[in-house]
């Protein structure tokens, strides 16, 4: 095979990829993943910003209120909180009861008050008896509580402290008022002050959020590191305050150098959140050293605002991505490498590329939606035994609990099953250990319910259960895709666009329209627009061929849309979506390089940037050394950047294939 020529792959085809857009147009072969430094993602959040790590320091940038400059309101506090704390004065009890009769049941103020009264003016704690706390009625409202240990604070402070604590009923919040006479009893003695006064400590450089803006948001910035690893890193940085409340808007790739938007509350310190960027701190950059396996961990760019952000709170990402050691030659033409690669980025460019869920999709073994597939059937049996049949690669330790496993019933006579499946299931709890989360989960419920599949499957965790159906849905789409876009590519009568102001996410529930004849004489409509159903009980399907094909494909796999309604497991809806055929990445720019070492930097990451850390690269073919190329794309927070580069490329996306190549010379790896 030569250079120039598109290469397919069987895994690839296996999963439903068995097209590219424009495979009239010469690819090359490149190492895309060859350092993970070579790989950086940059978020772009609901406003279109993009998530740079730009400064390291503690400090808010934007809008702020300098806190040193007191309001109206803190000064009258801080006299009434001088006041109270002055044991020279008389408490006036009356007031102090009205005051709280504001904040709280008339009833509950009252006896508070008379509680704490009878205290303060008895020495003598016989005299006192058991009492030692007054329960006020549940405070579920976040604000009404803080409002209410505030005015505790400042008025109360010489005489009581406050705890929260969970209520009888779902989700209450009871405030205790105690007498600080017995406050060492409390089961969180000084917990709360100490927090208070830490947080006091540190003003944040007496910078002050303005009215209604609740959370700090800020850059997080990651190498060579799981973001739930990163989060989890920012959580225990609250120490004895307990762990941060920590909002963010997706994962990101572990094999990488990412950045992204990150939120805590306002009150959050700047120098608590900034004690991670002590983690591996004598690194520059991930991309500036050849050590790999190295995680780094920074944060930055704090700024006020007025919400937290969620899971899926995201437009896209922005990746700027390094291909080394690339062969690039037209046989028909033979143009020079560089014409060969800019006919690829102007082709990418002008077209997109078929909007294909990814290989990562499927699982690192590609199984997971031949386990939806049983799911969906309601075979739990069969799906168990996917799960955890033997898998390439594995640690000989794991592979033969796989295969004791797979022969636990070998010369038992069907009265016996129960007991030779429970008795290799608990011996299997002790080798399926961390990092095999969905094999213990399962062995661990056969242990105690042998031949109960059902009950076994419900104790994987949800996140992982619906990734089989969405593999499923994925495979599904993937396979129709392919097929429409090779019978034909042009707009049909029947082909489904989004309604107006719909936006096609897998996460989201679109509503469609079929196209009309009317429709495609109007030309208002091309195969940009067009989508397909990601398949459930609720989809609409093409009002075409398109549709039939999609019925044909679910009818080969045992599948029909009255088993998508039926499953039982109620986390497990399947009531489909919506997904653009094609993609088109936006703000596309690359850059040929020539560069000596195989493994120098090809990309400056922002942590260089901040550090002052040059690349060594020169632009442009050279006579001598090795040709590279970086590119930036922007793409809509649904779609793979792994399929872009497979397009770019012509060449397969598969871990298989990619570690075939070489970093030193890859010429003849297309034979």
């Amino acid at each position: 095979m030569t250079d120039h020529e598109v290469i397919y792959d069987p895994i690839e085809q296996s999963l439903g990829l068995t097209a590219y857009l424009s495979p009239h147009v010469p690819g090359f072969s490149a190492i895309s993943k060859g350092r993970f430094s070579d790989f950086i993602v940059h978020e772009v959040d609901l406003d279109g910003s993009i998530a740079r790590l730009e400064s390291l320091e503690p400090t808010v940038i934007g809008d702020v209120v300098d806190s040193s400059v007191q309001t109206e309101a803190e000064e009258s506090r801080k006299r009434k909180r001088e006041e109270a704390n002055d044991v020279h004065s008389e408490p006036v009890w009356s007031d102090l009861e009205n005051e709280l009769k504001a904040l709280t049941d008339d009833t509950a103020a009252k006896a508070a008050i008379l509680f704490l009264r009878k205290v303060q003016e008895n020495t003598n704690d016989s005299e006192v008896g058991d009492e030692r706390y007054v329960s006020l009625p549940p405070a579920n409202d976040k604000d009404k509580r803080r409002d209410l240990h505030q005015w505790i604070r400042d008025r109360l402070g010489f005489c009581a402290r406050a705890d929260t604590i969970s209520g009888s009923g779902n989700n209450d919040k009871v405030i205790r008022i105690w007498h600080v006479r017995f406050e060492k009893e409390m089961p969180n003695y000084k917990a709360f002050e100490n927090g208070r006064n830490a947080m006091h400590r540190d003003s944040n450089n007496n910078q002050r959020p303005p009215k209604g803006m609740k959370f700090v948001k800020f850059v997080l910035y990651k190498e060579n590191m799981e973001t739930g690893m990163a989060i989890s890193q920012l959580q225990r940085q609250g120490g004895k305050q307990g762990r941060l409340r920590i909002g963010f808007a997706g994962n990101k790739d572990k094999r990488g150098v990412t950045s992204q938007f990150v939120t805590a509350p306002a009150h959050t310190p700047l120098s608590v959140l900034c004690k991670c960027n002590g983690y591996n701190n004598k690194s520059q950059g991930g991309g500036n050293t050849k050590l790999s396996g190295t995680s780094v961990l920074r944060v930055g760019n704090f700024q006020f605002v007025e919400k937290d952000l969620r899971l899926g709170s995201l437009r896209g990402n922005r990746f700027e991505v390094a291909l080394r050691n690339i062969v690039a030659k037209d046989g028909s033409t033979e143009k020079p490498p560089k014409d060969v690669l800019e006919s690829a980025v102007d082709a990418i460019r002008n077209n997109g590329f078929i909007n294909y869920f990814g290989m990562q999709r499927f699982g690192k073994y590609y199984d997971t939606h031949l386990i939806g597939i049983e799911i969906i059937k309601g075979s739990f049996e069969k799906a168990i035994d996917i799960i955890m049949s033997p898998k390439a690669g594995e640690k000989e330790n794991i592979k033969k609990a796989r295969e004791e496993w797979q022969n636990r019933f070998d010369n038992v006579p069907s009265d016996g099953r129960a007991a030779a499946e429970k008795q290799v299931a608990d011996r299997l709890a002790c080798q399926f250990q961390r990092g095999i989360t969905t094999e213990l989960a399962i062995v661990q419920s056969l242990a105690r319910f042998p031949l109960d599949y059902k009950r076994a499957f419900s104790c994987i965790p949800k996140t992982l259960r619906l990734m089989f159906i969405h593999a499923f849905q994925s495979f599904l789409w993937n396979a129709a895709v392919s097929a429409r876009l090779t019978q034909d590519a042009n707009v049909q009568v029947g082909d489904l666009v989004l309604a107006e102001d719909e936006k096609a996410d897998d996460n989201t529930h679109s509503t469609v329209k079929a196209l009309s004849q009317a429709d495609i004489d109007s030309s208002q409509f091309t195969i940009l627009d067009l989508v397909f159903p990601l398949i459930g009980y609720k989809s609409v399907l093409p009002k075409n061929s398109s549709g039939e094909l999609l019925e044909r494909l679910m009818t080969d796999q045992g599948i029909t849309r009255d088993m998508l309604k039926r499953i039982e497991d109620r986390d497990l809806t399947c009531p489909g979506d919506y997904r653009k055929i094609l993609c088109k990445a936006s703000d596309v720019t690359s850059r040929i390089l020539s560069y000596n070492d195989p493994l120098q930097p090809l990309i400056q990451t922002d942590l260089m940037k901040v550090n002052n850390v040059d690349i060594e690269a020169s632009d442009g073919e050279a006579d001598r050394g090795l040709l590279g190329m970086t590119i930036s794309f922007t793409l809509p927070s649904s779609s793979y950047a792994t399929i872009f580069l497979r397009e770019l490329m012509k060449r397969p996306t598969s871990s298989e294939y990619q570690s075939k190549l070489s970093l030193g010379t890859i010429a003849n790896n297309d034979d």
